[in-house]
Formats: C-alpha cells, structure tokens, sequence
C-alpha cells in the first residue's frame, strides 16, 4: 500500500518519513462497539472510509470491559478542524508529539520488537510506558487507509495521565474548538456532558 503524499495531511504524522508503511487488515480491537465490522464512514462528514485511496484515524476510549466513546474520521475533517486552531496551539501540540512521544523513535523501536502485533502496540501508554490494563481509563488511536490498519506512527495507546498533560497545555479557545469538533464527531448525551473531559488527540 502507498499513502498518499498530500503535504496538508496531518501535520504530525508528516514528521515521520511519507513511504511504503506496513499494514494489515484492520484488526477488531479498531471495529465500532459491539459490531463485526469496520467502520464505513466518516463520523463527522460521512464520507465512505473503505475505499483503499481513504486515510482516516480511529480513536476509542476504553475502560475496563467498556467503551467510553469511539469515532472514525477522515483525514480531510481533521485538516478542517486544524485550520481553526492558532498558529501557537498547533506548534505546542506538534511539539508534544515529537518530544513526549517521540514518533520515529517509537516507530522504530515497535517495529523491532513486536513487529506488526497490534495487542503489543497498544499494551503501554506511549507516554508514561505503563501498562493500559492498569489504567481506569485510556485511548487507543489507529491509522488506517480503506480496511487496512497502517503501521505509521500509529498504533499506540495514550494514557489518562498523559492525555491530562496534553490538555494542560493547551488554550481555553483551543480547548473550546476541539470541544465543538468533538460534538461533530460523538454524539454526548446532555446529562453526560458535565462528564466529558476526553478531548481528540490527534488535532
């Protein structure tokens, strides 16, 4: 499979060299809650997700024996998300990828390890190194292209501690942007809201 080479794709995904990434048929940890299959569309612009020429990110939240939310959404929907964001909170999100989670490093060091064995890939926080099956909560996010799972930077697992750390950083105006976007993608129930405190990751 080659990915696509659009240089307004992901910017941080574009830290790592664009090439001939590994991949395998979408693993069922990625399918929606309960269902037997992938995902097929876009959670924000229903767009079909299947097509092999589609690159989109998966990211659910977990708990032990349950999902907190899910989603699917394509590249395009994140770069118009990206496009409301500052200049700053862009950089200082780019930032925290490349030097807390240290992307080609990881990639590398996966690869050698546990070559392309999803459950070994999402058994640690990227972050912090500890163990997601220890953790009360916890996101998983994939790269995947048509029903393939691509093995760029993704996949990996972050943290409730390490996403704190991430939001932390980040503005109450950017905050409130990625709130909307999150509105776009997750239907919340109005008596969950005061609930909400995941934010999507991968702005």
């Amino acid at each position: 499979m080659r990915l696509g080479n659009d240089s307004n794709q992901m910017t941080y995904i574009s830290l790592m060299l664009r090439e001939d990434f590994p991949y395998i048929p979408l693993p069922e940890v990625f399918y929606p809650f309960e269902s037997k299959e992938p995902f097929c569309s876009c959670s924000r612009c229903k767009r079909s997700l299947l097509s092999e020429d589609v690159e989109y990110i998966i990211e659910k939240a977990l708990k032990p024996g349950d999902t907190i939310y899910e989603y699917a959404v394509c590249f395009a929907c994140i770069e118009d998300s990206r496009s409301r964001i500052s200049a700053d909170s862009c950089a200082v999100i780019e930032r925290f990828f490349r030097e807390r989670m240290r992307p080609l490093n990881h990639r590398e060091a996966m690869l050698s390890k546990y070559d392309l064995n999803t459950d070994l890939w999402l058994d640690r926080c990227i972050v912090t190194g500890k163990r997601v099956s220890e953790m009360d909560e916890y996101q998983i996010l994939g790269h995947a292209q048509g029903p393939f799972l691509v093995f760029s930077m993704f996949p990996y697992a972050l943290g409730e501690e390490a996403s704190k750390e991430l939001t932390d950083l980040i503005s109450s105006e950017t905050m409130d942007e990625m709130d909307d976007f999150a509105d776009e993608l997750i239907d919340i129930p109005p008596e969950l809201r005061e609930l909400w405190k995941r934010k999507p990751v991968f702005l």
